[in-house]
């Protein structure tokens, strides 16, 4: 995966988990990690900060 594409991964994963956090939706917030998790692992040489 391209680092574009993994940080486009971690920032969509980032969002539902806040939104999650924010709506009170535990799995969405839960997903939300994940997703965030497998942005960051596919692309570890992305130092991008978020």
């Amino acid at each position: 995966m391209s680092k574009t594409k993994a940080l486009g991964q971690r920032i969509a994963g980032k969002t539902k988990q806040a939104v999650g956090e924010i709506v009170g939706d535990h799995d969405l917030h839960e997903e939300g990690k994940a997703q965030a998790e497998r942005g960051l692992l596919l692309a570890p040489t992305c130092s991008a900060t978020i």
